[in-house]
């Protein structure tokens, strides 16, 4: 599995997030500048979180119920010290 990148709408800021192994069979990414990751959550579904756990980021549109073995691509929600922002969730094809 390769990076998937986060692209912020407002500036097109793009966060890349790292495959970092897995948990219970499903695949995490690890943020390359932070140490946020990219999870599959029991009950909250896809989220980004940070080391404590506390969930930073969701899909706006996709309910946990709907989710499959991947985080779903499009618009994603954050909100990190009194900001909100709205990303899009793209897979990064591995370099050949």
């Amino acid at each position: 599995m390769g990076a998937i990148e986060f692209r912020r709408r407002i500036d097109s800021l793009c966060h890349r997030f790292v495959p970092a192994g897995d948990v219970d069979g499903l695949p995490v990414w690890k943020r390359e500048d932070l140490d946020l990751w990219l999870v599959r959550h029991s009950r909250e579904g896809w989220v980004v979180v940070d080391a404590a756990g506390t969930v930073l980021g969701r899909p706006s549109s996709v309910l946990p119920s709907s989710q499959a073995d991947l985080p779903p691509q499009g618009e994603w929600v954050s909100k990190r010290a009194g900001s909100g922002y709205v990303y899009d969730l793209a897979f990064v094809q591995p370099s050949t």
